[in-house]
């Protein structure tokens, strides 16, 4: 998902540069209207892509919301094997989850 996210975040870049080079270039050659359409174009593809990566943060806070949530249901059961190794599993994912969106 990360890969994803990072070709997003790179055509969003590629969208910026396009933006200023048609906003700045006084030598294009191409109609006003012609350099506001591939503005307008650029600057929706980086709305789009900043929902879609906003949108993945809030399904990765939804995600650990709900695995924390289901770690304080595992706490309230007996004492027992079965217990220890759900929760450790649980934790174990939620550690690996936290270390990958802090790298």
């Amino acid at each position: 998902m990360k890969n994803q996210i990072d070709t997003l975040i790179n055509i969003s870049n590629i969208s910026h540069s396009y933006i200023i080079y048609y906003q700045f270039n006084r030598s294009i050659k191409q109609s006003i209207q012609y350099k506001d359409g591939r503005i307008d174009a650029s600057t929706w593809i980086n709305e789009l892509i900043y929902c879609f990566t906003k949108n993945n943060k809030t399904i990765i806070d939804e995600f650990i919301s709900i695995l924390n949530k289901q770690k304080e249901k595992v706490s309230t059961l007996n004492n027992c094997d079965y217990k220890k190794g759900l929760y450790d599993q649980l934790t174990l994912i939620s550690t690996k989850i936290e270390k990958a969106i802090s790298a």
